[in-house]
């Protein structure tokens, strides 16, 4: 299969590492929106880059996603790397971002 990279849009090009990349780590990423509540966010994007970890935080529609807005706005956040026994946590948050009183 030979896949020429300049055929890609934003989303093909992410489906496509989303898809080769497997299993993916997953992590949790809370930021504090402006009104003080606790934005909890899974992560599937992100990565070690000693010494520091990166995540890739997408937009939709061109709009930034609470996650991204928050951590701009707030510059606080962490990076919560789950282990085994979170396992079923996580996935249970996946697919939206939860808010925590």
């Amino acid at each position: 299969m030979r896949i020429d990279p300049s055929d890609l849009d934003a989303e093909k090009a992410y489906r496509l590492i989303t898809g080769v990349v497997v299993p993916r780590p997953t992590a949790w990423v809370t930021a504090l929106s402006d009104g003080g509540t606790v934005n909890l966010a899974p992560f599937s994007a992100f990565n070690f880059v000693s010494p520091m970890l990166a995540i890739s935080v997408g937009r939709k529609a061109g709009v930034y996603k609470d996650t991204a807005h928050n951590i701009l706005n707030n510059e606080k956040t962490v990076v919560h790397i789950a282990d085994l026994s979170l396992t079923t946590a996580v996935h249970a948050t996946r697919g939206s971002a939860r808010y925590l009183p």
